[in-house]
């Protein structure tokens, strides 16, 4: 029995020692790894900031936020918050903050192994958050600007704010001129005056407390170059050696318009100095003048001006040309057609009315629509087959009457050719929006007024069109469209055409050969 005590004792000093042979010291419990914060929204009283945890160790998080204080290296025995558990990116709310005051913030993180803090970094809340306005109602010796007043505490009640302004950069109200506006509302506008003309200025807002002045952004402007905001208007009539203009003064600029009228020259730029003007005037608003003295067939520059304290402000140039020669000229049925030179082209200023070729020979008056569209040789029609129609609106003609070799024009005449449509609106000097200058003024015969003016005594009238595929008419009093005998294009025509309600010219083509239109001739 003794043995077997013994044997016993012996085995369980054995197993203990194997125990003790095969454990190893405590392990280290790896703590969470942090990654930035990030400062979001700052107030005078609350700041939002944005932490990531990128590893948990291996153990739960137990308890994560951050820890702020206004002396550096804050722990959790300062000011924190409790932002739940787990890793990655979270969001913590400080608050009970102190306006003005900067504060240094940590993230910190928890789990079995310990708590690690993040990298610091620091922020300073807000005594108030002010902004400044864009600066308005420029002119030459003032401007307005403004400013917004938020985020303010009961505690910093704004006694003082306003605008402060200087040639230079970053101005102060110690060192610059400045308005004082003592509203307590949030927002407010000033007036900054006394400024120089043509002169670039930078403003800021600013908004004094308790705790000093606070600046908004800065912003510039550039006062006006003259005095006042001034349009030159179209002509109202043009004739040989006299047209009719006018302006509209809509700002005096801050100081009382004492002359107002309009200068011209032969020469782009008019000045009152060195050119004709008239004198139509005082104030703000609109007028108008008479030019006379002008020769035939020239082109002028016009500018409307205003004139007061400070100097002379000048409208956009406008250029026009006076009419040059007119006259009349009859067909072969003694139809009579006035017409006018544009340039260096002379327009009858009526559509053909034609019924015969210049030497005599009948055109055919197709009135059918379907013999119309069959038609391979010259014809002609009244609109509607209404003869008096063409009393007014001059007839309508297919391209073979056109290209007929008895030719469709007068002696001395002709259809236009390769862009002198072209050339003509080049003349009128406004791209393709001339059609106001060519188009007769109203609504006498035009369906709709676009602010059809006639600056160039063309007069064109708006004839309508025959269909070339199924003969049918169309358009009177909305459209005006003439033929252009363009060499180049055998089996297709091209037109020029003008629309009742719009203010530019535009060009068809591969126009079929039967297709009616009216004519307007050239002199060759």
């Amino acid at each position: 029995m003794k043995k077997l005590l013994a044997v016993s004792s012996i085995i369980s000093v054995v197993c203990y020692l194997f125990l003790l042979s095969s454990c190893t010291p405590d392990e280290i419990i790896p703590k969470p790894e942090l990654g930035s914060t990030e400062i979001g929204i700052v107030t005078e009283a609350t700041a939002t900031c944005v932490s990531l945890i990128t590893s948990d160790g291996g153990n739960n998080i137990t308890a994560r936020g951050v820890c702020w204080n206004t002396t550096s290296e804050p722990t959790i025995e300062n000011d924190t918050t409790s932002d739940a558990y787990g890793t990655g990116e979270y969001t913590s709310t400080l608050t009970h903050l102190s306006p003005n005051t900067t504060y240094y913030v940590r993230a910190y993180a928890t789990n079995k192994g310990g708590i690690t803090y993040g990298i610091q970094t620091s922020f300073t809340t807000k005594s108030f958050d002010l902004t400044t306005l864009p600066a308005i109602s420029i002119k030459a010796q003032s401007a307005t600007c403004g400013g917004v007043v938020s985020s303010n505490g009961d505690s910093l009640t704004v006694t003082e704010r306003g605008l402060c302004w200087s040639t230079s950069n970053n101005p102060t109200i110690e060192l610059e001129t400045k308005t004082v506006d003592r509203s307590r509302i949030d927002s407010f506008q000033s007036t900054m005056t006394n400024l120089l003309p043509n002169t670039t200025y930078y403003a800021r807002a600013y908004a004094t407390n308790s705790l000093g002045t606070n600046y908004g952004n800065e912003i510039s402007f550039t006062t006006r170059e003259g005095i006042a905001t001034i349009t030159t208007h179209e002509a109202t009539a043009v004739v040989k050696t006299m047209a009719y203009f006018g302006g509209t003064i809509t700002d005096d600029g801050g100081a009382p318009i004492t002359e107002r009228g309009l200068c011209w020259s032969t020469n782009i730029n008019p000045t009152v100095d060195l050119t004709t003007k008239t004198v139509n005037g005082s104030g703000v608003g609109q007028f108008s003048g008479k030019l006379t003295g002008l020769t035939a067939d020239s082109r002028y520059y016009i500018r409307a001006y205003a004139t007061n304290s400070i100097g002379t402000t000048y409208g956009d140039n406008i250029s026009f040309s006076t009419l040059g020669s007119t006259g009349t000229v009859t067909d072969i049925d003694g139809n009579v057609y006035h017409f006018v030179t544009i340039g260096t082209q002379t327009w009858m200023v009526e559509n053909l009315k034609t019924t015969r070729y210049c030497d005599g020979t009948p055109i055919p008056n197709v009135t059918d629509g379907t013999q119309w569209c069959k038609q391979k040789t010259g014809a002609y029609c009244d609109y509607n087959n209404t003869p008096s129609n063409s009393t007014l609106y001059g007839r309508l003609y297919n391209l073979y009457a056109v290209r007929d070799s008895h030719k469709l024009a007068p002696v001395g005449w002709h259809v236009p050719i390769n862009n002198e449509w072209g050339i003509l609106a080049g003349y009128l000097n406004g791209g393709i929006y001339v059609a106001n200058k060519l188009k007769e003024a109203g609504t006498a015969h035009w369906a709709t007024d676009s602010g059809a003016s006639n600056l160039s005594g063309f007069t064109a009238l708006p004839g309508g069109l025959r269909n070339g595929k199924y003969g049918y008419y169309s358009y009177i009093n909305t459209f005006g469209s003439w033929w252009e005998n363009v060499i180049s294009y055998d089996s297709t025509g091209v037109i020029f055409e003008l629309r009742d309600n719009l203010n530019y010219v535009s060009s068809q083509i591969y126009i079929p050969l039967n297709s009616g239109f009216s004519v307007r001739c050239l002199m060759d």
